[in-house]
């Protein structure tokens, strides 16, 4: 081996040289272009097999020594893609012969290991490989061959043809009824060989050499063959198989094909029968049309051409959201259905569609729903438009859901939706919004028409109930209910009127049968008598009840037929007419009372109505309300003289305790001089009974100041006007502020309203409770004092006003104080009421008086919430500006 100066190629040396195949180790030159390659190491055996010239000393390039280009680009392929190549290559050498090797290039970092081996001339080797394949179809191959030599007559014409050779395959083949042996003629082995054109074609192979194939079919046998034959020599070999099977499917197949077009065609619905279209690797990426039905034509969806020339997503881009669907129809035999719209120009049409597989391909089936679906969508429409009708009807609508038991069975349904009339009704019944509540929730478990609610969900047979009335909010409904969906839809019509009509006319009817002369009331159906002008000047009785005669004291048969006015001329004379024209311009019924002179000079009062009816009848209706009249106004002039026994009441309150002062002044006065001047003359006793004289003479004038203070309030009526009460809270802090400084409290004050009354008295109300709050506080502790203000809660106005039409507002005055027993909540309020002694906290007991009367002045009340030990928290109700 001839060996380099260089290192690395000993080392290439010894790694090869003990190899049994030819190696050569090559790389790429420093210098020139990429395939430049040096060999830098060589084995002996490639010595051998290149003929290596031993005078030459490695490295050397690849040109020198291999005359094969295609060596060199190899070398070149394997180092840029770092992975092995094989080939192929012609070596001429100088004797002027030449070999053929294959070689094998591995890379190996910036290496390359080349292996050799000899193998034969690619000519040689596929003639050898045909041997091995001819020799092969001899042996196994199914594939009928034989080979014939052409029967010339005389003239060289071809007629006939003589088996010279046939395969094992042949030999087994009974497919024409006989086996075929060599030296048979092709007419014994086929006697129509010639009558059915086979026999033509043959001929024309030997004379033009041109092959020919065809599929052959032979009726008299039934069967059919692939036949191929070529020229060989003075003669033809024929290879065959049968593909009877084949045909006989391609035929069933057909017939099935033309069984589906023909039910296709009957159908009027759009059915179409698609190949699918794959990728490389078997997915389906498409769809081919194979079959459809004349229908899809006849709509105008598609053309024939259409079908031929495109595929499913090129007819109907929107569709490639469906080959996913289609796709999966086909893996997995699932059909599905759906509902889609088509556009195609100005056709516009709602198709139902439904996909099943159907042999290889897949079976898709439209029906033409547009009138099923604008139908659809026009009863969606009118729902849409009734749901918006509902919303704005004076009818109460609920819509409730049905909940279920495990079992499927009924047991409750709750409110999905309330119009706005429900919605009101159902706060007046139940005091909350019901949406989202159960029926047997809000009755309590007892819903008397659940029963039917049920048998409507579960049968769809709607339900009607006529006036049905609720006490709660004295309304009559005709109540109805349906299904809807999974639940019922109730209908609460309000018949409240309708209700009174009736009412109404029934008691119009029992007045015609009789009933009226159940009534306590007089009444007499008349008809107005006209003049000769058209005037009416008179009243015919046609009717009197019972209760008529009684008042009158005429029988019924006299009355029935008598002019009013004949029988009563005082009636013309104390302005009847005037009552029976503000009946007929009221369209209805006038009712007034009216009195009529005795035969003893006394008075009779009656309370009169009059209606009119059909046929400009009038319906007169009295009654002697003498006693009540009487009593009435008895009670007037009672309500006249405590009216003014309740202001000389006030007046002497005010008069008494003006007068009172004097003399209690007088006592404070007295004691205080005989201290001051006799003090000292008088036993240590004396003095204390004068002091308590003057402590008595204090309590009094406080009293008398008191009872004064409320007197005026009672009798002083001054005119409202706007008073911020921020300002009058403001004025009381700084009369209090020497006692608040004292106590060292906390008072905080938030925002107040603004109210209609009077700022003086304001101001003593919210003085006498801030004072209260300081003075009962808990000894050793600060008092801390809150006044806020809101909307006034259900709970303060019940305490107070009474009246929940109306918008209050509330001002609460809120202390840690010592409180009280809350059980003397209202005596709190009462003149002179005191719940602590007088040696504990001084006061005359009318401050909490004089509030409540200020309250009340202003139009509202005043409520406490207490408990001992915890503090109290007083609440003046007002007036809301929004209410003036």
């Amino acid at each position: 081996m001839l060996v380099a100066s260089n290192n690395m190629q000993d080392f290439y040396n010894q790694l090869i040289e003990g190899s049994s195949d030819g190696l050569l180790i090559c790389t790429r030159k420093k210098s020139g272009d990429d395939a430049e390659f040096e060999i830098c190491a060589v084995n002996q055996q490639a010595r051998s097999l290149l003929t290596w010239p031993t005078h030459i000393m490695t490295p050397v390039p690849v040109g020198q020594v291999v005359s094969a280009t295609s060596l060199k680009q190899t070398l070149a392929d394997a180092h840029h893609s770092k992975s092995r190549k094989s080939g192929v290559m012609e070596q001429s050498f100088p004797d002027s012969h030449s070999n053929w090797f294959s070689y094998d290039v591995d890379p190996y970092g910036e290496a390359l290991l080349v292996r050799l081996d000899t193998c034969e001339a690619p000519e040689i080797r596929e003639a050898r490989i045909n041997q091995t394949i001819g020799q092969h179809f001899q042996e196994t191959n199914l594939t009928c061959i034989i080979m014939f030599d052409a029967v010339r007559n005389d003239v060289g014409k071809i007629e006939n043809f003589r088996i010279s050779y046939q395969n094992e395959a042949s030999k087994n083949n009974r497919a024409l009824g006989v086996i075929p042996q060599v030296g048979w003629l092709m007419t014994d082995w086929y006697p129509n060989t010639k009558t059915t054109g086979h026999f033509s074609k043959y001929v024309d192979v030997v004379e033009t050499g041109v092959p020919y194939s065809a599929e052959q079919y032979y009726p008299l046998y039934d069967q059919s063959f692939h036949v191929a034959v070529s020229k060989s020599g003075d003669g033809i070999i024929m290879s065959y198989y049968s593909i009877t099977e084949k045909q006989i499917a391609i035929r069933q197949a057909q017939q099935q094909a033309q069984l589906l077009q023909q039910i296709m065609n009957s159908s009027h619905d759009f059915i179409m029968l698609w190949e699918p279209i794959r990728d490389s690797y078997g997915e389906v990426v498409d769809f081919k049309a194979v079959q459809y039905s004349q229908a899809v034509i006849n709509a105008g969806l598609f053309s024939a051409d259409d079908f031929n020339n495109y595929t499913l997503t090129q007819l109907s881009p929107e569709s490639v959201h469906f080959i996913p669907m289609y796709s999966q129809v086909l893996k997995t035999g699932e059909p599905f259905r759906m509902e889609q719209p088509f556009r195609k120009g100005d056709l516009r049409l709602w198709l139902d569609l439904s996909v099943t597989r159907l042999n290889d391909g897949a079976l898709s089936i439209f029906k033409d729903i547009t009138e099923r679906k604008r139908a659809t969508l026009r009863i969606q429409s009118n729902n849409n438009l009734l749901e918006n009708i509902l919303d704005s009807s004076e009818n109460a609508i609920l819509v409730a859901n049905s909940i279920r038991d495990q079992t499927g069975t009924i047991v409750d349904f709750m409110i999905t939706k309330a119009n706005r009339v429900a919605q009101k009704y159902l706060f007046q019944l139940f005091g909350c919004d019901v949406v989202g509540m159960t029926l047997m929730t809000l009755s309590g478990g007892k819903l008397d028409l659940f029963s039917d609610f049920v048998k409507v969900a579960e049968t769809g047979t709607p339900v009607i109930f006529d006036q049905r009335y609720y006490p709660t909010i004295e309304k009559w409904f005709k109540v109805s209910a349906h299904r809807l969906e999974n639940g019922i839809v109730i209908n609460y019509v309000d018949v409240t009127a309708i209700h009174s009509s009736l009412l109404d006319a029934q008691s119009q009817t029992e007045l015609v049968e009789g009933v009226l002369n159940g009534s306590i009331n007089g009444i007499f159906a008349m008809e107005p008598v006209h003049d000769a002008n058209g005037q009416v000047e008179d009243f015919r009785i046609v009717l009197a009840n019972a209760g008529a005669t009684r008042i009158i004291g005429l029988s019924s048969e006299k009355l029935a037929g008598s002019s009013l006015f004949s029988l009563f001329p005082e009636m013309s004379e104390i302005g009847f007419f005037d009552i029976y024209n503000n009946a007929i311009q009221t369209d209805g019924s006038y009712r007034t009372e009216l009195a009529f002179p005795g035969v003893d000079g006394k008075q009779f009062w009656y309370d009169v109505s009059l209606t009119q009816v059909n046929d400009h009848r009038v319906i007169l209706s009295f009654v002697n309300i003498t006693d009540r009249v009487l009593l009435r106004q008895r009670q007037e002039n009672l309500l006249e003289e405590l009216r003014h026994s309740n202001l000389y009441l006030e007046q002497f309150a005010y008069v008494a305790s003006h007068d009172l002062q004097e003399p209690a002044r007088k006592i404070q006065s007295f004691g205080e001089i005989l201290v001051r001047q006799y003090g000292p003359l008088l036993p240590k006793h004396g003095v204390d009974i004068i002091n308590r004289m003057r402590s008595a003479g204090n309590r009094m004038q406080d009293l008398i100041e008191g009872l004064l203070s409320y007197s005026r309030y009672s009798t002083q009526k001054e005119a409202h006007k706007t008073v911020v009460l921020d300002q009058v809270l403001h004025n009381v802090m700084q009369d209090l502020e020497g006692v608040i400084e004292q106590k060292g409290a906390l008072v905080q004050i938030r925002k107040l309203p603004v109210v209609r009354g009077n700022a003086v008295q304001l101001r003593q109300l919210f003085q006498n409770l801030l004072s209260n709050a300081l003075k009962f506080n808990i000894e050793d502790t600060f008092p801390v004092i809150k006044v806020e203000a809101g909307p006034a809660t259900e709970e303060e106005i019940g305490a107070t006003v009474k009246a929940i039409d109306k918008k209050w507002v509330a001002i609460r005055v809120i202390d840690n104080g010592i409180g009280f027993d809350d059980t003397y909540r209202d005596r709190v309020f009462e003149l002179f009421v005191r719940l602590h002694g007088r040696s504990q906290f001084v006061g005359s007991g009318l401050g909490l008086a004089i509030c409540k009367k200020v309250s009340e002045l202003h139009g509202g009340g005043i409520t406490v919430k207490s408990s001992i030990g915890e503090g109290a928290t007083f609440t003046v109700v007002l007036p809301s500006q929004e209410n003036l």
